[in-house]
């Protein structure tokens, strides 16, 4: 119980302290890994250093998921708001706050499985390949392993690929995409300045 509590404090709040010796898939049971992936996907408190998802989005998905079956079940005339605690105030949701939590965890998941193809195809497996990109986007600080393994065995596509999504982690994802968006659309505008001056 003590191990199992000091684990889910420190993998929920991305601290990267551990009081068990070992990661890897064979050790643990599969719960407990699978806990250990979803915690690290969730991740700690709004406005907080902690990586992953983060609370209040996983609040707002839930409460959209809830609305949409309750609309379902209930009379089409009636209109009803949704409620969280933000910071210590009651506050309505929006549906763009539901949209934004949405997107950013299908980017986010989607990524982090983009990323866990990479070591797969290397030949590491897929759990403790999920459980290291899971980490390292969630900037958790816990490893299966398998960095350490990719460095000596100078596999730099795998280690350039967890710097690339500890960078996209720790930058929210959304920051990234803004950058690299912005970025096309100057290069795009560059172009068609070049053109009209010609």
């Amino acid at each position: 119980f003590r191990h199992a509590l000091f684990e889910f404090t420190s993998i929920s709040t991305t601290s990267g302290f551990a009081s068990i010796p070992s990661y890897e898939s064979g050790s643990l049971a599969p719960i407990t890994y699978i806990s250990f992936i979803l915690l690290a996907f969730i991740g700690g408190m709004g406005g907080s250093t902690a990586g992953g998802i983060k609370f209040f989005r996983t609040g707002d998905i839930f409460l959209s998921f809830k609305e949409i079956i309750a609309s379902k079940v209930r009379k089409q005339e009636v209109v009803h708001t949704c409620f969280t605690y933000k910071y210590g105030e009651k506050v309505p949701i929006l549906d763009s706050q539901k949209k934004e939590a949405l997107d950013f965890a299908v980017i986010y998941i989607s990524s982090i499985f983009a990323i866990t193809l990479i070591p797969v195809f290397i030949g590491y497996s897929f759990q403790d390949s999920l459980f290291e990109v899971a980490s390292a986007i969630a900037n958790l600080g816990e490893t299966s392993g398998l960095s350490l393994a990719a460095s000596n065995a100078h596999q730099w596509g795998v280690l350039w690929s967890l710097i690339f999504v500890m960078i996209l982690g720790r930058l929210e994802i959304n920051i990234f995409f803004f950058l690299f968006a912005k970025f096309v659309n100057d290069i795009k505008s560059a172009k068609h300045r070049v053109k009209t001056n010609r």
